[in-house]
Protein backbone atom coordinates (compact mmCIF):
# COMPACT_ATOMS: atom_id res chain seq x y z
CA UNK A 1 0.00 0.00 0.00
CA UNK A 2 2.89 2.49 0.98
CA UNK A 3 4.46 1.47 -2.31
CA UNK A 4 1.28 2.47 -4.17
CA UNK A 5 0.69 5.59 -2.41
CA UNK A 6 4.60 6.58 -3.29
CA UNK A 7 3.91 5.67 -7.14
CA UNK A 8 0.28 8.05 -6.73
CA UNK A 9 2.75 11.01 -4.69
CA UNK A 10 5.07 10.58 -7.36
CA UNK A 11 2.98 11.00 -10.75
CA UNK A 12 0.95 13.70 -8.92
CA UNK A 13 4.48 15.60 -8.50
CA UNK A 14 5.65 14.76 -12.34
CA UNK A 15 2.26 16.34 -13.64
CA UNK A 16 2.18 18.90 -10.93
CA UNK A 17 5.53 20.09 -12.61
CA UNK A 18 4.44 19.67 -16.44
CA UNK A 19 1.10 21.82 -16.22
CA UNK A 20 3.25 24.27 -14.11
CA UNK A 21 5.72 24.44 -17.01
CA UNK A 22 3.04 24.80 -19.69
CA UNK A 23 1.39 27.78 -17.80
CA UNK A 24 5.07 29.28 -18.50
CA UNK A 25 5.52 28.48 -21.96
CA UNK A 26 2.04 28.71 -23.73
CA UNK A 27 0.90 32.50 -22.64
CA UNK A 28 4.46 33.18 -23.96
CA UNK A 29 3.80 30.69 -27.11
CA UNK A 30 0.90 33.30 -28.10
CA UNK A 31 2.25 36.02 -27.27
CA UNK A 32 4.70 35.57 -29.95
CA UNK A 33 2.34 33.74 -32.35
CA UNK A 34 0.29 37.26 -32.71
CA UNK A 35 3.34 38.74 -33.54
CA UNK A 36 3.86 37.09 -36.77
CA UNK A 37 0.06 36.37 -37.16
CA UNK A 38 -0.04 39.03 -40.62
CA UNK A 39 2.73 38.03 -42.10
CA UNK A 40 1.96 34.40 -41.58
CA UNK A 41 -2.30 34.51 -42.10
CA UNK A 42 -0.46 36.62 -46.03
CA UNK A 43 2.00 33.18 -46.23
CA UNK A 44 -0.74 30.94 -45.80
CA UNK A 45 -2.84 32.05 -48.55
CA UNK A 46 -0.26 32.40 -50.71
CA UNK A 47 1.13 29.41 -50.08
CA UNK A 48 -1.93 27.21 -50.56
CA UNK A 49 -2.22 28.96 -54.06
CA UNK A 50 1.30 28.07 -54.97
CA UNK A 51 0.85 24.83 -53.40
CA UNK A 52 -1.59 24.10 -56.26
CA UNK A 53 0.24 25.82 -58.84
CA UNK A 54 3.16 23.32 -57.67
CA UNK A 55 0.80 20.26 -58.00
CA UNK A 56 -0.75 21.13 -61.48
CA UNK A 57 2.47 21.75 -62.81
CA UNK A 58 3.96 18.47 -61.41
CA UNK A 59 1.44 16.11 -62.74
CA UNK A 60 0.84 18.15 -66.27
CA UNK A 61 2.39 16.88 -69.01
CA UNK A 62 3.46 19.78 -70.55
CA UNK A 63 4.52 23.44 -69.09
CA UNK A 64 2.34 25.47 -67.49
CA UNK A 65 2.22 29.36 -67.75
CA UNK A 66 4.86 30.46 -65.03
CA UNK A 67 3.41 31.61 -62.11
CA UNK A 68 5.24 34.91 -61.66
CA UNK A 69 2.60 37.23 -59.38
CA UNK A 70 2.69 34.22 -56.57
CA UNK A 71 6.43 33.42 -56.55
CA UNK A 72 7.64 36.48 -55.89
CA UNK A 73 4.71 37.59 -53.84
CA UNK A 74 5.78 34.02 -51.53
CA UNK A 75 9.57 34.78 -52.07
CA UNK A 76 8.75 38.75 -50.38
CA UNK A 77 6.90 37.16 -47.66
CA UNK A 78 9.48 34.34 -46.85
CA UNK A 79 11.87 37.37 -46.37
CA UNK A 80 9.82 39.55 -44.42
CA UNK A 81 9.14 36.77 -41.83
CA UNK A 82 12.95 36.33 -41.77
CA UNK A 83 13.53 39.78 -40.73
CA UNK A 84 10.78 39.60 -37.92
CA UNK A 85 12.35 36.31 -36.69
CA UNK A 86 15.76 37.53 -36.25
CA UNK A 87 14.66 41.26 -34.76
CA UNK A 88 12.46 39.07 -32.53
CA UNK A 89 15.67 36.84 -31.10
CA UNK A 90 16.97 37.50 -27.66
CA UNK A 91 16.19 34.87 -25.18
CA UNK A 92 16.15 30.74 -25.26
CA UNK A 93 12.13 30.61 -25.50
CA UNK A 94 11.91 33.04 -27.99
CA UNK A 95 14.50 30.74 -30.03
CA UNK A 96 12.69 27.95 -29.70
CA UNK A 97 9.06 30.04 -31.80
CA UNK A 98 11.66 31.08 -33.83
CA UNK A 99 13.07 27.33 -34.76
CA UNK A 100 9.33 26.57 -35.45
CA UNK A 101 9.03 29.48 -38.20
CA UNK A 102 11.90 28.29 -39.47
CA UNK A 103 10.61 25.04 -40.15
CA UNK A 104 7.63 26.25 -41.93
CA UNK A 105 9.83 28.52 -43.88
CA UNK A 106 11.79 25.67 -45.00
CA UNK A 107 8.61 23.74 -46.05
CA UNK A 108 7.73 26.74 -48.35
CA UNK A 109 11.37 26.91 -50.07
CA UNK A 110 10.82 23.30 -50.76
CA UNK A 111 7.78 23.91 -52.43
CA UNK A 112 9.50 26.70 -54.26
CA UNK A 113 12.61 24.84 -55.23
CA UNK A 114 10.69 21.49 -56.47
CA UNK A 115 8.33 23.70 -58.34
CA UNK A 116 11.51 25.40 -60.53
CA UNK A 117 12.97 22.14 -60.48
CA UNK A 118 10.01 20.50 -62.35
CA UNK A 119 10.15 23.39 -65.16
CA UNK A 120 13.52 22.91 -65.67
CA UNK A 121 13.04 19.12 -66.50
CA UNK A 122 10.75 19.89 -68.91
CA UNK A 123 12.50 22.61 -70.47
CA UNK A 124 15.44 19.82 -71.21
CA UNK A 125 13.57 17.65 -72.40
CA UNK A 126 10.98 19.52 -74.82
CA UNK A 127 13.33 22.59 -75.50
CA UNK A 128 13.12 22.59 -79.16
CA UNK A 129 9.25 21.80 -79.22
CA UNK A 130 9.23 25.13 -76.50
CA UNK A 131 11.52 27.42 -78.61
CA UNK A 132 9.32 26.29 -82.01
CA UNK A 133 6.10 27.56 -80.68
CA UNK A 134 5.54 30.89 -79.22
CA UNK A 135 2.35 30.13 -77.77
CA UNK A 136 4.38 27.66 -75.43
CA UNK A 137 7.45 29.88 -75.19
CA UNK A 138 5.36 33.23 -73.83
CA UNK A 139 4.73 30.64 -70.91
CA UNK A 140 8.34 30.58 -69.22
CA UNK A 141 10.01 33.47 -67.14
CA UNK A 142 12.49 35.49 -68.93
CA UNK A 143 15.01 33.82 -66.66
CA UNK A 144 13.73 30.34 -67.82
CA UNK A 145 13.77 31.71 -71.87
CA UNK A 146 17.26 32.11 -71.53
CA UNK A 147 18.14 28.84 -69.78
CA UNK A 148 16.11 27.10 -73.22
CA UNK A 149 17.63 29.20 -75.03
CA UNK A 150 21.44 28.71 -73.84
CA UNK A 151 20.49 24.53 -73.62
CA UNK A 152 19.56 24.11 -76.99
CA UNK A 153 22.48 26.29 -78.16
CA UNK A 154 24.92 23.60 -76.12
CA UNK A 155 22.95 20.66 -77.47
CA UNK A 156 23.66 21.74 -80.64
CA UNK A 157 27.20 22.64 -80.51
CA UNK A 158 27.70 19.35 -78.80
CA UNK A 159 25.95 17.08 -81.32
CA UNK A 160 28.03 19.28 -84.10
CA UNK A 161 31.43 18.62 -83.10
CA UNK A 162 30.42 15.07 -82.11
CA UNK A 163 28.90 13.43 -84.83
CA UNK A 164 27.14 16.01 -87.32
CA UNK A 165 29.71 17.21 -88.98
CA UNK A 166 31.07 13.92 -90.03
CA UNK A 167 27.41 13.32 -92.02
CA UNK A 168 26.38 14.83 -95.27
CA UNK A 169 24.79 17.99 -94.63
CA UNK A 170 21.09 16.88 -95.56
CA UNK A 171 21.25 14.27 -92.36
CA UNK A 172 21.81 17.70 -90.00
CA UNK A 173 18.93 18.45 -89.20
CA UNK A 174 17.84 18.44 -85.33
CA UNK A 175 14.29 19.13 -85.87
CA UNK A 176 13.04 17.72 -89.45
CA UNK A 177 9.25 16.03 -89.13
CA UNK A 178 7.37 14.71 -92.09
CA UNK A 179 4.28 12.30 -91.55
CA UNK A 180 6.64 9.14 -90.82
CA UNK A 181 8.46 10.74 -87.71
CA UNK A 182 9.47 13.52 -85.67
CA UNK A 183 12.72 14.12 -84.34
CA UNK A 184 10.79 17.34 -82.51
CA UNK A 185 9.92 15.61 -78.41
CA UNK A 186 6.43 17.15 -77.80
CA UNK A 187 4.66 16.58 -74.35
CA UNK A 188 1.83 13.60 -74.84
CA UNK A 189 -1.12 15.74 -74.47
CA UNK A 190 -3.21 12.60 -74.84
CA UNK A 191 -2.40 11.30 -70.85
CA UNK A 192 -5.03 10.62 -68.42
CA UNK A 193 -4.48 12.52 -65.45
CA UNK A 194 -6.37 12.72 -61.76
CA UNK A 195 -8.04 15.88 -60.95
CA UNK A 196 -10.19 17.31 -58.78
CA UNK A 197 -12.96 19.93 -60.23
CA UNK A 198 -12.70 23.43 -58.20
CA UNK A 199 -15.50 24.83 -59.56
CA UNK A 200 -19.01 23.55 -61.45
CA UNK A 201 -17.96 23.65 -65.52
CA UNK A 202 -20.98 21.32 -66.50
CA UNK A 203 -20.60 19.41 -70.22
CA UNK A 204 -17.30 18.81 -71.42
CA UNK A 205 -16.71 17.24 -74.80
CA UNK A 206 -14.57 14.37 -74.45
CA UNK A 207 -13.91 13.54 -77.60
CA UNK A 208 -16.25 13.79 -80.73
CA UNK A 209 -19.14 11.29 -79.44
CA UNK A 210 -18.91 11.25 -75.64
CA UNK A 211 -19.39 14.11 -72.83
CA UNK A 212 -18.36 14.74 -69.30
CA UNK A 213 -20.03 16.71 -65.94
CA UNK A 214 -17.93 18.45 -64.34
CA UNK A 215 -19.57 19.45 -60.92
CA UNK A 216 -17.31 20.80 -58.09
CA UNK A 217 -16.13 18.51 -56.00
CA UNK A 218 -15.58 15.85 -58.63
CA UNK A 219 -12.59 13.50 -58.84
CA UNK A 220 -11.77 12.06 -62.41
CA UNK A 221 -9.04 10.31 -63.90
CA UNK A 222 -9.38 11.59 -67.69
CA UNK A 223 -6.98 12.83 -70.74
CA UNK A 224 -5.55 16.03 -69.95
CA UNK A 225 -6.06 17.66 -73.65
CA UNK A 226 -9.86 18.63 -72.58
CA UNK A 227 -9.10 20.06 -69.49
CA UNK A 228 -6.30 21.62 -70.42
CA UNK A 229 -8.06 25.36 -70.90
CA UNK A 230 -9.74 23.93 -67.13
CA UNK A 231 -6.46 23.83 -65.44
CA UNK A 232 -5.03 27.44 -66.47
CA UNK A 233 -8.06 28.98 -65.42
CA UNK A 234 -8.67 27.77 -61.68
CA UNK A 235 -11.62 25.62 -62.77
CA UNK A 236 -9.83 22.18 -62.38
CA UNK A 237 -6.77 21.12 -60.20
CA UNK A 238 -4.47 18.04 -60.62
Amino acid sequence: KQWYQRRVRGALHSLSFILELLLIIIPFILSSALTLSLTQSNMDQIYKEMKVAWMNEKCSPEILPFQSSLYTQLTEELSKQQEIITQGVSNVQEQFIAHLYEMEAERVKYILRSYLRIRLSKIDKYFMYILKNQDVLSNLSEQEVTYAQRYCDLIESHFTNSFLANIPEPLRKLTESNADYDMVTKPDLDTHIFCRVEKTVGKLQWDDSESVGLEEGDLYLIRYKPIKPLVQNGSVRL
